[in-house]
C-alpha cells in the first residue's frame, strides 16, 4: 500500500491504533503518566514504519546491545521515559533495566548501558506527546544529533543511530502505552 499524503498516513495510524487497543496495547497521550514519579512507560514507533517498535536486539540484557526496530514483541520494546533534569530524559528498558546511550558520534548506533545519569544517556523530546503526532529526540550530549533510523529504512532489524537533523520520517517517533 502506498501512502501519498500525511492525512492518509494519519488515517492509517488511526486504524493501527484501533488494532493496538484490540491487542491490549493502548494509545499513549501526554496524560498517561505514573502519578507518583511522572515516569511514562511506552513502546516507541518510528514514523518511517509505524508498525515496528524500538527494542533491544535479541532481547539482550547486556551493556552495549544495539537498539533496532522490530515487529511487536516483548519487554525488550518497553521503555520508561524518566525525567533526570529540566527538559532532560533517559529511556530505561523494561527487560534489561539499562538506559539508552548515545556516544555523541554521528552515524554510531544507539545502544543500552548502565543508567548512571551521565550526559550520553540524556535526551530532549516531547515524546510521547499527543496521539497522531510524532516527535524528534535530540541528544543532550551532542545537541547537533538526533535519533535516526539508519538509512531511512522501513525494514525490521534496522538500527537506531544518531544523526544530524534532516526532517526525514526516520527521525520522528510516536508512542503507544505499554502499561
Amino acid at each position: 500500500m502506498k501512502i501519498t499524503s500525511m492525512p492518509a498516513l494519519k488515517r492509517l495510524l488511526g486504524t493501527a491504533a484501533a488494532a493496538a487497543v484490540a491487542l491490549g496495547v493502548g494509545v499513549l497521550s501526554t496524560g498517561t503518566a505514573h502519578a507518583a514519579t511522572g515516569d511514562i512507560t511506552m513502546r516507541i514507533a518510528p514514523e518511517v514504519n509505524p508498525f515496528l517498535y524500538l527494542g533491544v536486539a535479541n532481547s539482550s540484557t547486556g551493556t552495549g546491545a544495539a537498539v533496532i526496530q522490530w515487529s511487536l514483541s516483548g519487554d525488550e520494546q518497553v521503555w520508561t521515559r524518566r525525567q533526570v533534569g529540566t527538559g532532560a530524559f533517559e529511556f530505561v528498558n523494561k527487560n534489561s533495566g539499562l538506559c539508552l546511550y548515545a556516544d555523541g558520534v554521528a552515524g554510531h548506533w544507539i545502544y543500552q548501558a548502565a543508567c548512571d545519569g551521565s550526559l550520553p544517556e540524556q535526551f530532549s523530546t516531547n515524546l510521547p506527546g499527543a496521539f497522531g503526532t510524532d516527535y524528534v529526540v535530540r541528544s543532550r550530549y551532542n545537541p547537533a544529533l538526533y535519533w535516526d533510523i539508519e538509512g531511512g529504512s522501513p525494514n525490521q532489524g534496522t538500527h537506531l543511530t544518531q544523526w544530524y537533523y534532516n526532517g526525514g520520517s526516520n527521525q520522528f517517533f510516536g508512542a503507544l502505552s505499554a502499561s
